[in-house]
Order: C-alpha cells, then sequence, then structure tokens
C-alpha cells in the first residue's frame, strides 16, 4: 500500500487508519467522516518512488468546534494491564515495562487466544501484506512509527494462518508516554485493540507510579 493515512483525536480517543485512492490526475484522495467535532491529527505516511519513506503531520480543527484546542492534549493514562479483549480475541502484549528503553532496537510480541476456547489464534489473516500492523504515537503527536511484524510475507502466496505469536520490531525515538494501536484480521473482521505505555531513557528505572 503506498499510502497510508492515520486520522487521530487529539485526545487520541479517536483512531483511523485509512488508505486514499489515487485518482486518474494522479491525486490521491480519501473520505471520512470524524465522530466528534475537536482537534484532530491527520498523519501521512507514503514512500514516494525513488525516495524513502515520508511522514507528515497535519493538524485540522473541525466546524462546530469551539472548545480550547489546548485542553485536548492528553495526558496519556498507562494501563495496568497489556491483556486486552477485542472481537473473541485475547491479545496479550509479552513484554516487561523495563524492557522499554528508547533509543534500543526492541522487540514487541503479541500473543493472541480464542476468548471461547482459551486456544492459541493460529488463524491471522493477512492484511495489506502482514498478520498486523501496530501504529505508535507519543504523548506529544511529535513521534509516529509505523510497525509490521518481523516475518516478511512480500513474495509469497500466504494468506492466512497467522498467530499465535506476532512479533513488531521498533525503536522509540526518545523516552515518555506512547499509545500503540494493533490492528489484526480473523474471519473477515479488521479489529484494533490499544496500549498505552511510558518509554524510560536509558539508565532510568521504574517508580511505583511510573
Amino acid at each position: 500500500m503506498p499510502y497510508h493515512v492515520c486520522v487521530l483525536s487529539r485526545d487520541t480517543s479517536v483512531f483511523m487508519h485509512e488508505h486514499p485512492v489515487r485518482q486518474a490526475d494522479g491525486v490521491f484522495a480519501l473520505t471520512v467522516t470524524l465522530p466528534k467535532p475537536g482537534h484532530y491529527v491527520l498523519i501521512s505516511d507514503f514512500f514516494p518512488v525513488g525516495g524513502s519513506g515520508q511522514v507528515l503531520l497535519t493538524p485540522i480543527v473541525t466546524a462546530g468546534f469551539d472548545g480550547d484546542v489546548q485542553a485536548q492534549v492528553p495526558t496519556l493514562t498507562l494501563d495496568t494491564s497489556w491483556t486486552k479483549r477485542e472481537a473473541g480475541v485475547i491479545a496479550e502484549l509479552r513484554t516487561s515495562p523495563t524492557s522499554l528503553v528508547a533509543s534500543e532496537d526492541l522487540d514487541l510480541p503479541l500473543h493472541f487466544v480464542d476468548e471461547a476456547t482459551g486456544q492459541p489464534v493460529r488463524d491471522l489473516q493477512r492484511y495489506l501484506g502482514a498478520f498486523g500492523h501496530a501504529l505508535i504515537v507519543n504523548e506529544e503527536l511529535t513521534e509516529y512509527i509505523h510497525a509490521h511484524p518481523e516475518e516478511t510475507l512480500e513474495g509469497t502466496d500466504i494468506k492466512d494462518g497467522g498467530g499465535p505469536d506476532v512479533t513488531f520490531h521498533t525503536l522509540f525515538p526518545k523516552a515518555g508516554r506512547y499509545k500503540a494501536w494493533v490492528q489484526f484480521q480473523r474471519g473477515g473482521k479488521l479489529s484494533t485493540v490499544s496500549f498505552t505505555f511510558r518509554v524510560l531513557r536509558q539508565g532510568e528505572t521504574i517508580s511505583g507510579g511510573q
């Protein structure tokens, strides 16, 4: 997919991962319906021919919003559990808070279990070339990471059979609070779970309140 657009409300309560369609005149077009008035950030992620990956962040304020934009800047609340449930699937982020350190190559491993049977999920479907997508931003929305599983499927005919373990390889450029949305597809249904965590500075230890 040559062009990804993530639409985030500034308070991070709204998340959309969309793909503009190229028109005959070369323009990429996208139609979305925003669920509520407010301050949003459009994150354009594209890879121009002959160039390197590019990311552009564009803030917008919708019609009908008369609040304080600054008041919508969140202080992300850290998750107390890294086990999430969505669409009959339990997704667990299997890493230690102490392992999330800025400026280091990291693995973010997820384990998927069927909520009804308790059995490992082994039928994740390939969506846009991968068994999962992770979109990660920091609290200030100044850092953006679009990660895919380390399992490379390009050039293969594999379309399903993913799981129960999917690992994302990434690097956090700076310390701070981050929110990650992980998308996966099963039974033709695309689902999203989110995780909020803190990335440490090198040499930093975790206090009681993180």
